[in-house]
């Protein structure tokens, strides 16, 4: 059997938010229904990082990918897939397809913690490319009113609202300081590997779940159908903290790596 090689440019040509979207509710479905394996991230340490593998299995195959956190100016990895009788099926070269499941995870959680008929506005703390993927997916479930975002780099902050408007036929805005950019926001995007505190909780919604980037995910079992007429105004993506009342015990948790 033929092993495909797919890289970035494959991925970002062929890969539709649509799919993506309908990959990961599949896979957080199977996760709860206990038809997918998904241990803890194995690490193994170097002199200057770690070598960190995600490893899980479904009903049609299992696999790995691999990154790392070695210091340097390059986020590239791997990711191999396997079919069930043993032959390698695939080797995906390239952050791509991480950043865009990614993405995809956090507009499964949007749509779901949003009013049904809402049409979001979204703020952003950060304008790199995880951000992009982010809008990239929420944009394929819900139309967006605006978009306003907040780099501490201003032409950086301009180059990517301009990309979402001739990318996404997005509304953007650009911020001067990250508060404004939060402040009234249905949808918070926090995509920014910052190590202190951006914005002050104090910014956000009452009832906008909060999180750092590096967190995970707690998606629930038929959410939908649950809690549809108690959603929080304003969830913060692509990881989330949910307040007290939307906890339940037969939620799965899903951790993802950037």
């Amino acid at each position: 059997m033929k092993t495909t090689i797919i890289d970035d440019d494959l991925v970002i040509q062929h890969l539709s938010a649509a799919a993506a979207i309908e990959a990961v509710e599949a896979a957080l479905t199977a996760q709860v229904n206990g038809t997918l394996t998904a241990p803890a991230r194995l690490r193994a340490t170097l002199d200057d990082g770690d070598l960190v593998f995600t490893v899980g299995a479904f009903n049609e195959g299992y696999g790995l990918r691999v990154c790392d956190t070695v210091p340097t100016a390059s986020d590239d990895q791997i990711t191999v897939l396997w079919s069930r009788d043993g032959h390698l099926r695939c080797i995906v070269v390239g952050p791509e397809l991480g950043r865009r499941s990614t993405g995809a995870l956090g507009a499964a959680a949007i749509d779901r913690l949003v009013k049904v008929d809402a049409q979001p506005f979204i703020g952003v703390l950060s304008a790199g490319q995880q951000a992009y993927t982010q809008l990239w997916a929420i944009s394929t479930l819900r139309h967006i009113t605006a978009v306003q975002c907040y780099r501490r780099d201003a032409a950086s902050n301009e180059a990517f609202a301009q990309r979402l408007r001739d990318e996404l036929d997005l509304a953007v805005e650009t911020s001067a300081d990250p508060e404004a950019a939060v402040r009234g926001c249905d949808v918070l995007i926090l995509a920014t590997g910052a190590t202190q505190p951006v914005v002050e909780d104090a910014e956000i919604g009452k009832t906008a779940p909060l999180s750092p980037w590096v967190q995970s995910v707690e998606v629930p079992a038929n959410f939908r159908n649950q809690y549809s007429h108690e959603q929080p105004s304003s969830p913060v993506t692509p990881w989330f903290r949910s307040p007290p009342s939307h906890r339940n015990p037969s939620w799965a948790s899903i951790e993802s790596c950037p």
